[in-house]
């Protein structure tokens, strides 16, 4: 697995958002559920943000409206280390207020400020709710979205704390390296110039700082995973996973021109019409599922003959999810019982240690299975993210740190809080 897609998904998973209920500044509260830090954040309901049922408003009283652009003080708040709040002593600063807020706030109104906008309505009570107040009142459900992600990230980190975890210097360090390595290579393989870098990181309303932040939390999270789960899971569950590469030949996308159904078909001609397009389909799949079975037969002779596995999979393989390493060598799947087609998980258990299957047939095609030994350095690699993909351990982690979340001290600038918006959130350049 390419350490880089793994540490830039710390800074890109603000657009992943997740609905995870936190006290607000005016102790509005609500259930908790959800995941437990920005690289396991799951997309948010866009209802959330939405307050009230203008549609209950009397139709015979217009509604008003206020436009956010307009009531909104687009006055700057402060600059880039204006101190927002604490979380359990943790400073946070407006450019990582600022990360979270425009993300989240992008994620409901796809750059179009007029989502903001508040329309009068009546309430479920029968009192009316003023354009002003219903403006308002979307704006604070998008500063909770916004605490609550922060509330989150740094209860991981008491989490950490509280079991005596923490990064040494050595690890942080390696942290930051890893941070700059990778970030080089993504630059690197992207062509990207030092300037697309930092318009990229515009575009996503992050700093050098907040991302490198970011990496050293992930870093201390996967730290923390490993220390409280990885014995237990190594003795008790590993031994339940296999790990398989494999060769597809695919056959669940025939190409055939497709008959197309005239505008005004009656119901006869429609299903007619239907009717053909499913024997062209038919045949078309027959046809494709001999040739490939075909081809795949002499693929599977050069593997049992001793070619080399992972060249054959460069040269055939049409799995797009199977990826090679750095050196061109090919991992393959890690798995349990029931992530797998059924066909394929039963082949891929009967088989030893480097066994090669027979053409193995299932929905997506046909395979060619070889298992291997689940190496040290995968499971170095890849150990956190096998845990946190087994229910029993991520319900472990998650459960355990949203215990947390409530018991959060948060303290306010009032002067720089109370002022933030939709409008007054700026860049320092």
């Amino acid at each position: 697995m390419k350490s880089y897609k793994k540490i830039l998904a710390a800074v890109m998973a603000a657009a992943m958002l997740f609905s995870i209920a936190g006290c607000s500044k005016n102790d509005s509260s609500s259930e908790s559920s959800g995941s437990t830090s920005d690289s396991a954040a799951e997309t948010t309901d866009n209802s959330e943000v939405q307050t009230g049922d203008s549609s209950a408003s009397d139709d015979s009283a217009a509604a008003e409206t206020v436009i956010a652009e307009e009531y909104f003080d687009s006055t700057p708040v402060g600059d880039s280390d204006t101190v927002v709040m604490s979380i359990n002593g943790n400073d946070i600063t407006l450019a990582e207020y600022r990360y979270y807020f425009l993300n989240i706030k992008s994620s409901y109104d796809y750059g179009d400020n007029s989502y903001w906008n508040g329309e009068s309505y009546e309430s479920d009570e029968g009192e009316m709710v003023s354009a002003e107040q219903a403006a308002d009142d979307k704006l604070a459900a998008l500063k909770e979205q916004v605490l609550t992600y922060l509330k989150n990230n740094y209860t991981v980190e008491s989490f950490a704390a509280s079991n005596n975890v923490s990064l040494s210097d050595d690890e942080v360090e390696k942290a930051k390296k890893q941070y700059s390595d990778d970030v080089e290579k993504y630059k690197a393989e992207n062509s990207f110039s030092d300037d697309d870098w930092k318009n990229y990181l515009d575009s996503i309303y992050c700093t050098e700082d907040l991302y490198q932040k970011s990496v050293i939390r992930q870093n201390l999270e996967y730290k923390t995973i490993r220390t409280l789960y990885e014995d237990d899971f190594k003795e008790n569950v590993l031994s339940n996973y296999v790990m398989a590469k494999h060769i597809l030949f695919a056959t669940n996308n025939p190409q055939y021109d497709e008959k197309e159904i005239p505008e005004g078909a009656t119901d006869e001609e429609i299903a007619d019409i239907t009717e053909q397009n499913e024997k062209l389909k038919e045949e078309a799949t027959e046809k494709l599922k001999k040739e490939k079975r075909a081809i795949a037969e002499e693929v599977l002779a050069k593997a049992k003959n001793g070619e080399d596995f992972d060249e054959l999979i460069a040269e055939y393989n049409e799995d797009p999810g199977e990826t090679p390493n750095d050196d061109g060598k090919y991992d393959g799947y890690l798995f349990t019982t029931g992530e797998m087609v059924e066909e394929f998980e039963t082949a891929a258990f009967a088989l030893g240690i480097d066994e090669i299957s027979d053409i193995v047939e299932t929905d997506y095609g046909y395979h060619i299975i070889k298992r291997v030994d689940i190496s040290d350095k995968y499971l170095e690699d890849n150990i956190v993210d096998i845990m946190m993909t087994n229910d029993t351990y991520y319900q472990k982690y998650s459960t355990a740190v949203k215990e947390l979340i409530d018991t959060v001290d948060i303290q306010y600038n009032d002067d720089v809080y109370d002022k933030i918006n939709i409008m007054s959130l700026t860049w320092w350049k």
